[in-house]
């Protein structure tokens, strides 16, 4: 009887031990559950936050497959394409930006496809109005090395590019009479020049100034002579065609470029037009003034001369037109360009 007590005690004991063993393996199972649970709860929870703050970044952000197709798209795509970003999952690039956009990516689509991170800047319009975005193509790259798709990221870079605009037509513009100035006007004869080459058409350059503004100046004080500028651009602006390029140099100094002319003479009547424009009065410091100005022409149509020749000798036909008494225009030697 001893015997068999001992052993039935015995084997109490092994099952006590064997449940306690079990309970605390119940606990710790618990305790990972728990912790398991907890993880993947804030695990969720920073996704969602992180996709909140996605969502909300003003920067476009997609993830496409190698069949150029949608897998996600941030809120700000939405936003540029005027939908829930949902709908544009599944949907592909050229369903997503059009066939022109589309074809305008696709160099970059090839290549980030090939396992190359790609940068280029990308224009779209958006609502009738063009917009510009940095963009970024960045390979989706598996565990086995292969290309599965690509992520794009796109910032705008709209105001940036308008304010380059703004800064560099200010380099390009007579601040005083919204002219163009010396540093386009040397830009743009040479071009003038290439189109008369090829094309076959004569052009003429025109050196124009002031006559005796230095009295004005002098008299009335440098606002006013600022005034009769504005005012003299004007008038021989409206005197030409859109595409005649017109230019302030300096003080009183102007030139002009009659593109696609036919011979000296419809050059000639064309610098007599703007003289004609001058002769109604001008008013300037409560003054009203009586203004001329003087005009030398030189003749291009395809010659070996150069801008600079050109420049060089209209202005040597202005001394011409004022050594004649002013309030005229004087063609140079035509011969002399050749």
């Amino acid at each position: 009887m001893i015997g068999v007590a001992w052993l039935v005690g015995l084997t109490i004991l092994s099952l006590v031990g064997a449940v306690a063993v079990l309970l605390r393996r119940l606990r710790v199972a618990e305790s990972r559950i728990r912790l398991f649970a907890e993880t993947a709860r804030q695990s969720r929870q920073t996704r969602r936050q992180i996709e909140t703050i996605v969502d909300h970044l003003p920067v476009r952000i997609s993830h496409f497959d190698r069949n150029e197709r949608v897998l996600y798209a941030n809120g700000y795509c939405g936003l540029i394409h005027g939908c829930d970003p949902q709908l544009l999952v599944g949907r592909t690039v050229r369903e997503v930006r059009g066939a022109q956009s589309y074809e305008e990516s696709k160099p970059y689509i090839d290549r980030v496809l090939a396992g190359e991170y790609v940068r280029f800047e990308h224009p779209i319009t958006v609502e009738g109005e063009l917009r510009h975005f940095q963009q970024q193509y960045i390979p989706d790259v598996g565990p086995d090395g292969a290309v599965r798709g690509f992520y794009s990221i796109a910032y705008e870079i709209t105001e940036r590019r308008r304010e380059e605009q703004r800064l560099l037509l200010q380099s390009r513009e007579d601040t005083l009479t919204g002219l163009w100035n010396r540093r386009e006007l040397e830009s743009r004869l040479p071009d003038a020049m290439t189109r008369s080459r090829r094309t076959g058409k004569g052009m003429a350059v025109v050196y124009l100034d002031i006559d005796h503004f230095k009295s004005i100046n002098d008299t009335l004080g440098h606002a006013a002579g600022d005034e009769v500028l504005r005012a003299f651009s004007q008038r021989i602006k409206r005197s030409v065609r859109e595409t005649d390029t017109l230019a302030r140099l300096a003080g009183d100094e102007f030139v002009l470029i009659l593109e696609a002319v036919n011979h000296t003479r419809e050059g000639e009547a064309v610098v007599r037009k703007v003289l004609a424009a001058l002769r109604d009065p001008f008013v300037a410091a409560g003054r009203t003034l009586t203004i001329t100005a003087s005009a030398g022409m030189t003749w291009f149509d395809g010659g070996k001369s150069t801008s600079a020749e050109l420049l060089t000798r209209a202005d040597a036909a202005l001394y011409e037109a004022k050594r004649a008494g002013r309030n005229t225009v004087r063609l140079a030697d035509v011969e002399a360009q050749h």
